[in-house]
């Protein structure tokens, strides 16, 4: 059967949380068909707008105020790294296939990328 999903993220504010909002939730994975259902949540994330990129196996969101990239496997609906660099990210995007490893491309707020090739973890900028 056909299955179509979408993938949100959202910024915390520093306010009271309320009671209908879990208040360190800030990825959602929604599935569309057949039944509309919040399929999984990834916890202590929150993130500004262009900071989410996602492939077939993991999801990667760069932290709002802060300069780390968190790593979330889709397979598994937990947090798998926090990955740290020198400056806040700003955007990010995920090059190459979808269903491939890929290459992670940063912007820093210092107006640099940063490359970063998924399978073998190192970031070059």
């Amino acid at each position: 059967m056909l299955t179509e999903s979408f993938i949100a993220s959202t910024r915390s504010i520093e306010k009271k949380a309320q009671a209908t909002t879990a208040k360190d939730i800030g990825v959602h994975l929604h599935e569309l068909q057949p039944i509309p259902s919040l399929r999984s949540s990834f916890k202590k994330s929150s993130t500004q707008p262009n900071c989410l990129a996602v492939n077939a196996t993991h999801i990667f969101t760069a932290q709002a105020d802060k300069s780390v990239v968190h790593v979330y496997s889709r397979e598994r609906s937990n947090q798998e790294a926090v990955v740290p660099f020198q400056e806040k990210i700003t955007c990010l995007a995920l090059a190459g296939p979808y269903h491939g490893a890929g290459t992670l491309v940063l912007g820093t707020e210092g107006g640099r990328l940063i490359l970063w090739e998924v399978r073998t973890s190192p970031a070059m900028s």
